[in-house]
C-alpha cells in the first residue's frame, strides 16, 4: 500500500504515544509519501518534546518526499478548510494521485482528515477506529 503521511501520523512513531503501536505496526513495509515540510515539521515536534540532535530522520528518510513548488503552491491555495502547511500536505498528496498513484492518506489531525476525505482519499485511520 502507498500511504501519504503527514507530521501528527509520523509523529506518533517517533515518539511514544498512545498510538505508537498502531501505527508503527500500519506504517511497516509500506511505501511513504510526505511532503518536504515532513523533515521540518518534525524535527519541531521533536525539540518541542526537549529531544537534541537529528534522530528525527530516522523516521523521514524512508519517506519519498514532494519538493514545494509553483504547483503545490497553486493547489494549496485552492484548497478550503485547512490552514496553510496542511493544505501544502493535502496538495502534495493530490499531485501525487493525479500523477497515477493510488494513496491512501494517514492523519490525526481532524480538520486534515475531514478536508482529504473531503478530496476523495481513503483516509487513515478510519472514523470506525474511533479517530473523529
Amino acid at each position: 500500500m502507498m500511504i501519504y503521511v503527514d507530521t501528527s501520523a509520523l509523529a506518533k512513531l517517533a515518539l511514544p504515544e498512545r498510538e505508537s503501536y498502531e501505527v508503527a505496526a500500519l506504517l511497516e513495509g509500506q511505501q511513504l509519501f510526505s511532503s518536504a515540510l515532513i523533515d521540518i515539521e518534525l524535527s519541531k515536534v521533536w525539540q518541542r518534546s526537549g529531544l537534541t540532535g537529528t534522530g528525527y530522520r530516522e523516521f523521514t528518510e524512508g519517506v519519498s518526499k514532494v519538493g514545494i513548488n509553483d504547483e503545490v503552491i497553486r493547489r494549496a491555495c485552492s484548497l478550503t478548510g485547512v490552514r496553510s502547511l496542511d493544505a501544502i500536505h493535502l496538495a502534495s498528496a493530490c499531485l501525487l494521485r493525479d500523477a497515477g498513484l493510488a494513496l491512501a492518506f494517514f492523519t490525526y489531525d481532524k480538520q486534515l482528515h475531514a478536508a482529504a476525505r473531503s478530496q476523495g482519499f481513503t483516509v487513515l485511520p478510519s472514523a470506525s477506529d474511533g479517530h473523529q
